[in-house]
């Protein structure tokens, strides 16, 4: 019975959202800057990433799409409450339809000031109730844009203060062709034999590699460089350091410079300062003009916190204590010498902690530790393998090396350019091309344990096994059509029928994810294309995201009940055939599965 003494209850309150919309071709700092204060100020932010038909884009949209959750995912809190969406048409309609009464919109200056405000009286003409909030960039930002950052990239300038690490990586790929790795390590554990090692490897595999030398660098500084500037630098350290430095003819003593800063680690540090923005100078000029993989090999890479020009990219090389003195004991150094020499380097540990260090304050990066004690090929190989996979986010650089293994070199890149398009369709958030990276990213941790004919049949069927993906589809259709572009694309070139049968036979196994034979390759296939299901929970998360976005069409109640019994059938069989993605992933996606289910029905 209503009792006038009460209160009347307020009723719930509905979550607070915005959308925040811009084309991010490509996301920048001042974009990211104003996707966290959006985010302060309400429960869920939606980014809307542009998508106008009538305009080109650098980077398609799965790529914008990836860029921003890469540079979000642990860069900004409780991300759970960011989804990234694409779209095309009016954004207040957008809005409207998705229950969002607030558009964010980020303010530099006077012209984005006047367009936005343009945009948003024209919004409000519509009468759906939807408001703008402007968020004034920091003045520190108002210079940021994303044709700024392509324009001095442009001029092989640097752009680490303009975007994320992993967007740079995106842009210097994409715009320059270049792919960074640094390689550094401890004094005698062997790092220019690796980076040596490195080099044939690329070469063997056709793929254009330049070693920039980052210690022959300072030495250059010292000794060679005849600009002025550089005369000035090398004034600047005998001021320091004192006129012993300087040698007969003008240029700096190395041998007694280093005596004096091998000794004293705070004079070592001054000169480090001294030489550091010229020799990132210097660097600048030894890339320009350069593609594909650049080794940056340097000793002191950690010490000097420049990781970052490679996107935190490093291969870190060391020795054990008894193989380290033994190869230093052969320069012909003294016992003092070496453990001066030794102590005048962050140890292994140091330089591993300052390392992981960098790549956790910026949320990107992978270390490859290797020991070099007494490493033979078939190691060397594995680790040139890792490390091509850490770089080679477009899969530009393997595509070419299998193509050429193939003996269709000069083909490569008419296939990437068609299959991509069929990819990078806005509607794909999973079955896009970095489904495939992934896949193929899978397929070269086994490489090494597969015949070269098995790797390529696997290669080809990876590469077209979603090149058809139409949610409307009847069963199997998508990996019928599948299998027969593949066989059109790879009778164009010319290669043999059997190889085209078996890639065509190895798509249509995606259709089931299931094998009745005792065909290892095929087994491989299934494994490989499930692999997303045995990843973290934080990334099974996301793929689950995007699968429902995928079939956003589909009306809740039939898209759970699809999901679910799709999920109870993956529970009630072993998920992984091989042996080697069994033990790496069965356990994990078994749990995660459950979760999903959980999820659905709670």
């Amino acid at each position: 019975m209503y009792n006038p003494l009460l209160p009347i209850p307020s009723p719930p309150r509905s979550m607070k959202k915005a959308i925040y919309s811009w084309s991010f071709d490509p996301f920048t700092k001042w974009h990211k800057d104003i996707l966290k204060r959006a985010w302060d100020k309400f429960d869920q932010v939606i980014v809307w990433v542009g998508q106008n038909p009538d305009k080109k884009y650098m980077f398609s949209f799965p790529e914008r799409v990836e860029m921003i959750k890469q540079a979000t995912q642990r860069g900004i809190e409780s991300v759970a409450n960011i989804e990234v969406l694409p779209f095309s048409g009016l954004l207040v309609d957008f809005a409207f339809e998705h229950g969002v009464t607030t558009i964010a919109r980020g303010i530099r200056g006077g012209n984005d000031l006047e367009n936005e405000s343009l945009l948003h009286w024209v919004g409000e003409s519509q009468k759906l109730g939807i408001d703008t909030v402007f968020l004034m960039a920091r003045q520190d930002q108002t210079h940021i844009s994303s044709s700024t950052t392509k324009a001095i990239l442009k001029e092989q300038w640097l752009i680490q203060d303009y975007v994320t690490l992993n967007v740079k990586h995106f842009l210097e790929a994409r715009m320059m062709g270049q792919y960074l790795v640094g390689v550094t390590g401890t004094i005698g554990a062997g790092k220019s034999y690796i980076t040596q090692k490195f080099v044939e490897l690329w070469e063997a595999n056709q793929i254009p590699v330049h070693n920039i030398d980052l210690d022959k660098i300072g030495h250059w500084i010292l000794q060679t460089a005849p600009s002025q500037g550089y005369q000035q630098i090398r004034q600047q350290l005998i001021a320091y350091f004192g006129q012993e430095i300087q040698g007969s003819d003008g240029f700096i003593d190395r041998k007694i410079l280093w005596e004096i800063v091998f000794n004293h680690p705070e004079k070592r540090k001054i000169l480090d300062e001294i030489l550091y923005n010229p020799i990132l100078l210097k660097i600048r000029k030894e890339m320009t003009g350069k593609k594909w993989i650049i080794l940056l090999n340097g000793a002191l890479l950690a010490e000097s916190g420049i990781t970052n020009l490679s996107n935190n990219n490093i291969v870190l090389v060391w020795v054990n204590h008894e193989t380290q003195q033994h190869r230093l004991s052969e320069r012909d150094l003294s016992g003092e010498q070496i453990e001066t020499r030794i102590k005048s380097q962050y140890s292994n540990e140091l330089k591993k902690s300052k390392i992981s260090e960098h790549i956790q304050d910026s949320w990107y990066g992978y270390l490859n530790e290797f020991e070099n004690s007494g490493a033979n090929a078939p190691e060397i190989s594995q680790l040139f393998d890792k490390v091509l996979s850490s770089v080679d986010i477009f899969w530009e650089l393997r595509i070419q090396s299998v193509f050429h293994s193939l003996g269709k070199e000069a083909l490569w890149q008419d296939l990437y350019a068609k299959l991509k398009l069929c990819y990078d369709d806005p509607k794909r958030l999973y079955h896009n091309w970095f489904h495939i990276v992934a896949c193929l990213n899978h397929l070269y941790e086994i490489k090494s344990i597969l015949h070269q004919d098995d790797f390529h049949q696997l290669f080809l069927a990876i590469l077209f096994h979603d090149s058809i993906y139409d949610i409307s589809a009847k069963k199997w259709e998508n990996e019928e059509k599948s299998a027969l572009l593949s066989a059109q694309r790879l009778e164009d070139l010319q290669l043999s029928p059997a190889l085209i049968s078996r890639v065509q036979e190895l798509i249509m196994l995606t259709a089931s994810h299931t094998i009745q034979t005792n065909d290892d390759i095929g087994k491989y296939m299934i494994d490989i294309d499930l692999a997303i299901l045995g990843q973290s929970w934080e990334f099974y998360q996301e793929y689950q995201k995007s699968i429902r976005h995928e079939y956003a069409s589909v009306w809740e109640a039939l898209y759970t009940e699809g999901r679910i019994k799709f999920l109870q059938s993956m529970l009630t069989r072993r998920l992984f055939q091989t042996d080697y993605f069994y033990e790496k992933y069965e356990l994990q996606a078994k749990e995660n599965i459950q979760k999903e289910l959980f999820l659905f029905t709670k």
